[in-house]
């Protein structure tokens, strides 16, 4: 056997235990988690698997040197120092609870390295052949274990990998059209019923996404549009702080009877909180380091009475709306090294490539990365790594360089 198919063995053992971690918040009982350390442990030889991708065959290297990937670099190469940077400022004189916390935030956004190696077909149909193809057995297997609560989250996020089959849904033959229709109905039935409004969002967008892609000659002029995805949060942002509109409170602007729970703002005291701290704390354009987190009166508050919460997680949260880590951690330097990241990757996929299909991935993304000011907060989980998987497809020149028919065909192999 081959040294990359050992390492790709490896990965897929990796990768259901991590599908496991992802959850286990949610689940009443865990088969594989025992104490915070051998939970740790297990993410370590996880994150492992993920080094022998990049470092098998000069992964890194090619993948660094790829075609159109000079914005991606400079995230990721930021990221690394940003990540040393927080290491060596924010981990001394702390409990080993707040370390694990920002080592693992530090891991998940090395996830994003995973592009460097499935940007080629090879890497790309191996892994996520198995990805799709498992994640819906995992959710059988941990579905007795799941709180009644959270169904609807966990349903979702570990079905997040099949996205790029539900984006692709019209490629594929009868019997997987109905498989993939299904399931991504299932997802936004169970996520409205139970409060996971991000999963029935995005799968109803990756639907929208497939009909674009199917009617793309007629749909086309959508494309310049996605460029509104990437204005509208600085836009929106700079009304709410203002005080002129905000875009979470649109229950102000409608009449009482068109109110729904659904619309409630959940988000105004995020951000009023995120900012507050970052200019308390005098972290405005550098941030404080990847794993920390923004000072909140909710935290303190929910913590005064637990005896279990350290110094730090005491008094500063995580927020679930992705864009908040990203400035907390790096400031506003950080959130535009990241916006134009995403620009670039968006920006290939609609302008440098040769079909509609990597260009409706594109799309797709865009939208995306408007969502990460709402919601798509950053975790070593397979929630967040599976946005990679379709950043590298978006990104790769290999995909970027097929006509149509050709990776129609290749689609299908995929994910069939």
């Amino acid at each position: 056997m081959s040294n990359s198919k050992i390492v790709i063995k490896f990965f897929y053992i990796a990768y259901i235990l991590l599908a496991i971690h992802s959850c286990s918040a949610w689940l009443s009982s865990n088969p594989v988690y025992n104490s915070l350390t051998v939970s740790f442990i297990q993410k370590i030889l996880i994150f492992t698997s993920f080094l022998f991708l990049l470092f098998i065959n000069k992964n890194l290297k090619k993948g660094y040197y790829s075609e159109g990937l000079r914005l991606f670099n400079i995230f990721f190469i930021y990221t690394f120092f940003l990540s040393i940077y927080s290491l060596i400022v924010n981990t001394s004189g702390i409990t080993k609870y707040d370390f694990i916390d920002i080592f693992l935030y530090i891991i998940s956004m090395f996830s994003c390295s995973l592009v460097y190696v499935i940007i080629k077909p090879f890497w790309f149909y191996n892994i996520l052949h198995f990805v799709i193809k498992i994640s819906p057995i995992i959710v059988l297997f941990i579905f007795p274990f799941m709180k009644n609560e959270s169904i609807g989250g966990i349903y979702g996020f570990l079905l997040r990998p099949i996205y790029f089959a539900i984006i692709f849904i019209g490629v594929l033959n009868y019997k997987y059209k109905l498989l993939y229709l299904g399931l991504a109905i299932s997802i936004i039935i169970l996520g409205y019923n139970y409060d996971a409004r991000s999963n029935a969002i995005l799968t109803i967008f990756c639907l929208i996404t497939s009909l674009v892609i199917l009617f793309y000659k007629k749909l086309s002029f959508l494309r310049h549009l996605a460029w509104l995805m990437i204005i509208l949060p600085f836009f929106f942002l700079s009304l709410g702080v203002s005080g002129t509109f905000n875009i979470f409170e649109t229950d102000k602007y409608l009449e009482t009877d068109l109110k729904e729970e659904s619309m409630v703002d959940t988000r105004t005291q995020l951000y009023y909180e995120v900012i507050t701290s970052a200019i308390n704390n005098n972290y405005i354009l550098f941030g404080r380091g990847i794993g920390r987190g923004y000072e909140s009166e909710y935290q303190e508050l929910s913590n005064l009475y637990n005896k279990t919460a350290t110094d730090i997680s005491s008094k500063e949260r995580h927020s679930e709306v992705g864009i908040h880590n990203i400035f907390t951690w790096g400031g506003i330097v950080y959130v535009l090294i990241y916006t134009i990241m995403w620009s670039s990757i968006i920006y290939n996929g609609l302008y440098k490539s040769k079909n509609k299909y990597v260009s409706g991935i594109a799309i797709f993304l865009s939208f995306f990365y408007f969502y990460s000011w709402v919601e798509n907060f950053q975790s070593f989980s397979i929630m967040y790594i599976s946005s990679w998987f379709l950043v590298a497809f978006c990104q790769s020149p290999y995909f970027r360089n097929m006509n149509d028919n050709e990776l129609k065909i290749y689609i299908r192999k995929v994910i069939q």
